[in-house]
């Protein structure tokens, strides 16, 4: 019986290590994935799971519901702790240009778990809830792989809708991963039309993005990227929305898909020159593209696997 015993809390103490090792995920309506991160206060965030950024984001909704104020609110006692000597009228006047230039950054005393998985050096660089690559009614802000303490790997599981960090290698198609240092942002080659050509891993896009010259086996240096002027970089994007059928090859994985263009017009709200410049050199991979596989992110050997 003893021996029973002890085998229960073995099987017990394997079941919770491999727990905290995973984190379930769920999917909006538009598709996009994201996780429900909950802190020791009681207080529930809706994040989205963003591999194509290098920072984490708070939106205006997240900021009122942990700290239960407005964002003007919370920006004025901000201003007033770093302002102990000016006057209200003077830091009510300041507050829309921080609000308009999201220019500083939150970091939570309390700790955030979703799922048993504790998250990472969570700060957060504030945003508003309007995104350049959906619509963020109902959610909170962006989590990016930073903060999942990630020392290996990372799965995604698009059939069980869970990630799991340093988990054993999954079967499949194996290829380089290289990263866009400037950026933190990690990438592969790809087949468009049989052109190969590089794609970034990006579960913060919906769909297959396409870059203006995907019909070009163009590589660009990271300088180079930089150094794209605003108005080759303007020149290069569509005017309006557009959509193209193309032969996607990621290893094995062949498949006819819907590609789509970023547009001036409706990603001007936050496309700096530097986040036009990468979409002008990338084509971006998107849920939409791994929705019904398992893809990995090997960091230790820099290897992506998609099954």
């Amino acid at each position: 019986m003893k021996k029973i015993f002890t085998l229960i809390i073995i099987l017990l103490s394997l079941g919770l290590l491999f727990a905290e090792n995973q984190i379930p995920f769920y999917f909006d309506e538009q598709g996009a994935i994201y996780i429900k991160a909950n802190s020791e206060n009681g207080k529930e965030l809706n994040l989205f799971f963003d591999t194509g950024n290098s920072t984490s984001i708070i939106f205006s909704s997240g900021i009122t519901k942990y700290f239960e104020k407005s964002v003007e609110d919370f920006l004025f006692d901000m201003l007033r702790n770093y302002n102990p000597d000016a006057t209200d009228e003077e830091l009510m006047a300041y507050v829309p240009t921080v609000k308009e230039e999201k220019s500083f950054f939150l970091h939570f005393d309390d700790e955030f778990y979703t799922g048993n998985k504790l998250l990472n050096n969570l700060s957060f660089r504030y945003s508003y809830n309007e995104y350049n690559r959906i619509e963020a009614d109902g959610f909170d802000g962006i989590v990016n792989l930073k903060a999942l303490n990630i020392d290996k790997n990372i799965i995604i599981d698009y059939v069980n809708n869970q990630i799991i960090i340093d988990g054993e290698f999954i079967e499949g198609s194996v290829l380089p991963m290289k990263k866009l240092e400037i950026a933190d942002i990690y990438y592969i080659d790809i087949k468009i039309n049989g052109i190969k050509q590089p794609a970034l891993i990006d579960t913060g896009s919906l769909f297959l993005m396409l870059r203006p010259e995907y019909k070009s086996s163009k590589y660009y240096k990271e300088n180079e990227i930089f150094n794209m002027s605003e108005e080759s970089l303007n020149s290069m994007f569509m005017k309006e929305d557009k959509e193209k059928s193309v032969r996607l090859k990621i290893g094995d994985f062949s498949e006819k898909v819907t590609g789509h263009f970023f547009t001036l017009e409706k990603y001007k709200i936050q496309t700096g020159a530097g986040t036009k410049a990468v979409i002008a050199a990338y084509n971006i991979l998107g849920n939409d593209i791994f929705k019904n596989h398992i893809i990995q992110m090997d960091f230790e050997n820099m290897e992506f696997r998609i099954k």
